[in-house]
C-alpha cells in the first residue's frame, strides 16, 4: 500500500519467503523531495507502478529494488485506483516545484 502523506509517500508491505511465508509488515516513509518518477505503466498482461526515486539510499529498503527504482505489479482490480494515485503525486510533485520556484523569485525580487 502507498500512502500520500502532505509532504511524503509512506509505504506498506509484507515480504514473502519462497512464496509462501510472509514478513511481519513493515512501514517506510519518504519525502516527497526525494521522489524523482512516479509513472503508471499499462500493458497488454500487466500492469506496474514504477518509482525513482533521486538518490539509491530511499530505494534500498525495498524488496527487489533495482537500484533507485522500485517497481510493483499490480492486481487488475487496483488498476483505477493506481490511476488515480499517480496523478495526485504527480500534482503534488509539480506544486512543490512551483512552490519553491515561486520562493526563489521572490528571494531574488527581494520581496
Amino acid at each position: 500500500m502507498i500512502h500520500l502523506e502532505t509532504d511524503s509517500l509512506r509505504f506498506e508491505f509484507q515480504s514473502k519467503v519462497a512464496g509462501i511465508l510472509k514478513s511481519s509488515i513493515k512501514a517506510l516513509e519518504s519525502p516527497l523531495s526525494e521522489v524523482d518518477a512516479i509513472e503508471y505503466k499499462p500493458s497488454l498482461f500487466s500492469t506496474k507502478l514504477e518509482l525513482r526515486f533521486k538518490s539509491l539510499q530511499h530505494a534500498q529498503e525495498f524488496p527487489e529494488a533495482d537500484a533507485n527504482e522500485v517497481v510493483s505489479e499490480l492486481k487488475r482490480r487496483d488498476r483505477s485506483d493506481a490511476k488515480k494515485f499517480v496523478r495526485k503525486v504527480k500534482l503534488q510533485l509539480v506544486s512543490k516545484d512551483l512552490d519553491s520556484m515561486l520562493e526563489m523569485t521572490n528571494e531574488t525580487l527581494g520581496q
